[in-house]
């Protein structure tokens, strides 16, 4: 994408641009807008969001930011408010105020809200207009590549916890804040009109708070959406409060596994359209600590007693007892509680057993954090020898472990513990996700769970070849095992340090484990592959690539089997971690995404459980990541695995095995022939990507076969159509 054709006006109006590196047309360095006023229309905006957007994986490696989006009618008369809640958090949040376009602000310059107005249109109630302005909103938000998460917030809301709290609360969630119920009466259901079907029959239709709270991803699909969209526009003149309906419907249909289904924004109905408004007289310590007090929600999937971290509506005579209450029940720069209950850390000033500490004590640990951020960056950036002495695979790194830049090994080779190499995956994935590297394609790693050789490499080094800055390989053998690849070979120094196997037993989960764990040094991975070396692609890489970048799931096989070989192995012993309700069984083979490949190799209770119990457990490797996803992330799956394996009704424990005589042209084809399966929430004709289990003797005739990859052109075109 090019910015050439900006005019002298317009990139003075316009005050960021794109600077792309000499060294790498796709990587662009990026700045923020100083000054949000521009000329552009609605479109143009939008669009440009979405060009921004599509550069995520090269931001800036600072620390991420929450986006405050005020949707206001003119003047914010809480503003004294937000200053205190703001001070001494410089660059961890970014503000966006929507007035009416007559409104000009005179905030001084010290001021946070000072040139935060962006360009808006009239606004009025119950129209499509306010969906207009949240996506204005929105779309302005997502140019800074460092906001992450999204908050929508009036003019006459109010904070409930001091800042650092709230930062933490929303950058450690899974999930968006955004309300989407069904309702049969007359204010949910009976403002559903037929003319919007086929696009959105009333089954998918929803109704919820306008004031909500997105992650990047979600904010994404909400400015990019146009199909629902013409819709409500289509119907804006018949249409009642489309603001409460437009976004929790879109997102009911197309990402109802990234929504909490609640709000962030507290209101206190009693009837009529507009919630109560409370001022001077009704504001109080024990007020504000009622709102949240036996309360009940999910937070992360556990139980919660914080379900609000803002409410409304509160009038402008508020303000004064409201500043008055600040440093004690909103916890503004003084000392609060903090306190832990089911992993979940929040402030109870009721709850005289929590240790104290300061809001700073714990804004200061959140820009130490951003610091090492950007100490990585800086080393990567300059890409010196001493940054690469920094890099030194050395368990004894000192003070230089935590900062660490993101730049992938070339030899694999290392002294690190397991434990070691752990800790230091999750580390380069928490810092990889802000970094800047000079790797700008995402890569699927390919892992390699192998006795000792690799009789089909040939077969493998045909597919990746031409490819070689879309993968990775990882070979966990046995370690006796010396491999003599020639220099040329994809398979040249990708052997990882490894341990011995025993087939059935737990050694078999801590391999998959390490393979997680090395491909996770390398942030450029993004999906990641457990193969076997018995193992062979269905389709040629570019489709393989496709179709694993553009999948919204990790393809992880999780099923729950009364029979004996599925809830016959469960130990009772596996309780309090793991209830027999949530044991469940799948094939050893899965394709994961880094979200998941993160979650499996942070997981530590689960896994001290199936430890402990070391041959009590059957066959571990076919219930521990299946378990374990289904008690964390069972959003995140689409619980099918991509390698195709045939069982013979006597298999005792092991799936056929397919020779020379066994392969022909239309071999391949068959194994996704006349299959059905969901890919993107869709119907999919293509159900695998690739098959075990495949002799040596069968090298050969695959070669032969390798020209025609996938198989056949038929199934990769009703594989594209699947995905579109």
């Amino acid at each position: 994408m090019s910015i050439a054709t900006t005019s002298m006006d317009d990139e003075r109006l316009w005050s960021w641009r794109f600077k792309p590196r000499e060294d790498d047309d796709d990587s662009m360095a990026y700045q923020p807008p100083a000054d949000l006023m521009h000329n552009m229309s609605d479109g143009e905006l939008f669009q440009r969001a979405m060009d921004v957007s599509r550069l995520s994986r090269h931001r800036l490696g600072m620390a991420p930011k929450i986006a405050f989006m005020f949707l206001t009618k003119g003047d914010l008369p809480l503003s004294p408010l937000w200053e205190k809640y703001f001070a001494g958090h410089s660059g961890l949040y970014s503000i966006y105020i929507h007035p009416r376009p007559s409104y000009h602000a005179d905030n001084t310059s010290s001021s946070v809200f000072y040139r935060r107005q962006i360009p808006s249109k009239a606004v009025s109630w119950g129209s499509l207009s306010l969906v207009n302005a949240e996506r204005r909103l929105l779309a302005n938000a997502l140019l800074d590549l460092s906001n992450e998460r999204f908050v929508l917030l009036s003019e006459s809301c109010i904070p409930l916890f001091n800042f650092s709290f709230t930062y933490q609360h929303l950058m450690s969630s899974r999930y968006s804040f955004v309300d989407a119920f069904d309702e049969p009466g007359p204010a949910a259901r009976g403002r559903y009109q037929p003319k919007l079907a086929p696009e959105i029959n009333v089954t998918e239709w929803r109704k919820g708070a306008q004031w909500f709270e997105a992650s990047r991803q979600v904010a994404v699909i909400v400015v990019n959406e146009t199909h629902y969209y013409a819709k409500f526009d289509e119907l804006r003149d018949v249409m009642y409060l489309q603001d409460e309906h437009y976004i929790p419907t879109i997102l009911t249909i197309k990402a109802p596994h990234l929504i909490a289904n609640r709000t962030l924004a507290w209101a206190y109905w009693t009837g009529g359209v507009h919630p109560v408004t409370f001022g001077k007289d009704d504001v109080s310590d024990g007020f504000l600590r009622k709102i949240n007090q036996e309360k009940n929600c999910s937070y992360n999937d556990q139980p919660s007693t914080v379900c609000y971290l803002f409410a409304r509506k509160f009038a402008p005579s508020a303000l004064e007892p409201l500043l008055k209450l600040a440093p004690t029940s909103l916890g503004f720069g003084s000392s609060v509680h903090v306190c832990k209950e089911d992993g979940v850390r929040f402030l109870d000033l009721g709850r005289k057993q929590c240790r104290v500490c300061s809001s700073e004590e714990v804004t200061v640990l959140v820009k130490v954090f951003a610091l090492l951020l950007l100490l990585v960056v800086t080393v990567s950036v300059l890409g010196t020898s001493a940054g690469q002495q920094l890099w030194s695979w050395n368990s004894a790194m000192g003070e230089e472990e935590d900062s660490m830049i993101s730049q992938p090994p070339i030899n694999l080779t290392h002294s690190m513990s397991d434990d070691e190499l752990f800790r230091r995956a999750v580390n380069v994935s928490m810092m990889g996700r802000y970094r800047r590297s000079r790797v700008s394609t995402p890569k699927i790693a390919f892992m390699f769970l192998a006795g000792g050789g690799l009789p089909l490499s040939p077969l493998w080094e045909k597919y990746f070849e031409g490819h070689r800055e879309l993968y990775s390989v990882y070979v966990h053998s046995h370690p006796s095992y010396q491999p003599d690849y020639p220099s040329s070979s994809v398979f040249y120094k990708r052997q990882i340090p490894s341990q011995v196997l025993a087939w059935g037993g737990l050694s078999m989960v801590d391999a998959e484990r390490r393979l997680l764990v090395n491909a996770l040094l390398d942030v450029s991975n993004q999906r990641f592959v457990l193969l076997s070396e018995t193992c062979i692609p269905l389709f040629d890489f570019s489709f393989t690539y496709r179709y694993l970048m553009r999948s919204k799931y990790s393809f992880v096989e999780t099923f729950d089997d009364p029979g004996p070989g599925a809830r016959g192995r469960y130990d009772p012993k596996l309780q309090p971690e793991i209830s027999i309700q949530q044991w469940r069984k799948g094939t050893q083979w899965f394709e994961v995404s880094r979200q998941v490949a993160v979650v499996i190799v942070n997981e530590t209770a689960c896994y001290a459980r199936f430890h402990e119990l070391g041959g009590g457990v059957i066959v571990p490797d076919e219930h521990y990541i299946p378990t374990v996803l289904t008690i964390t992330a069972p959003h995140l799956i689409a619980n099918r695995s991509l390698t195709w394996t045939m069982w013979k009704k006597d298999h005792k424990g092991h799936p056929a095995t397919f020779g020379k005589d066994d392969i022909n042209g239309t071999f391949p084809e068959q194994i996704n022939r006349d299959r059905n399966c969901s890919y993107n929430d869709r119907p999919s004709a293509i159900c695998f990507l690739f098959a075990r289990k495949f002799a040596t003797s069968a090298l050969e005739p695959l070669l032969e076969l390798a020209s025609a990859y996938p198989g056949s052109v038929r199934s990769r075109t009703d594989a594209e159509g699947s995905e579109s």
